[in-house]
């Protein structure tokens, strides 16, 4: 009788340890809307260049969530995550950057640039807003220079691996 009392005590003490530690544990949180975030990452093309890593600018990515400051793919990617998950995702140009346009390669004469421009190069622009832009050369002839002011990703599949480092709130 002692015996099966001090086995059912001893059962009693551990369920009760359990229940105890059970309740001491926070759970992990998740990433949600409003949240300010840390992430590290590394994005690739479908041949797999390297085009972007925090491991290349050597901090962490920080940005909140909800507020429209990433492409969207990539939000709704680290929305959820825990601190510490890793997510593995390849966006569309559509949840990228978009698709390549033709209607933002426009031609300008050589006069509208004070510097000699080669193709490739980048140049600023300044738009009939005022507003500056940043465009590249995609070709340069005697009397014109052909510019693209598309995003140099637009029209490409993105691949991302994301680590969710830290939420700031």
């Amino acid at each position: 009788m002692l015996r099966k009392n001090s086995i059912a005590l001893i059962f009693w003490c551990i369920l009760s340890l359990l229940l105890v530690s059970c309740s001491l544990i926070t759970p992990t949180p998740t990433a949600t809307t409003g949240d300010t975030v840390k992430v590290s990452y590394l994005g690739t093309l479908d041949d797999g260049t390297v085009f972007d890593s925090t491991e290349k600018s050597g901090k962490l990515f920080e940005f909140t969530l909800g507020k429209k400051q990433v492409i969207s793919g990539f939000e709704t990617a680290v929305t959820g995550l825990k601190v510490g998950e890793i997510k593995e995702i390849t966006l569309t140009p559509a949840e990228a950057y978009g698709e390549h346009r033709d209607d933002l390669v426009k031609p300008f004469p050589v006069t509208s640039f004070s510097e000699k421009v080669n193709e490739g190069d980048l140049v600023n622009l300044v738009r009939e807003d005022g507003r500056e832009t940043v465009a590249r050369a995609v070709l340069v002839a005697d009397d014109a220079i052909l510019v693209d002011f598309n995003h140099p990703l637009a029209g490409k599949t993105l691949h991302f691996k994301i680590t969710l480092e830290e939420i700031v709130k």
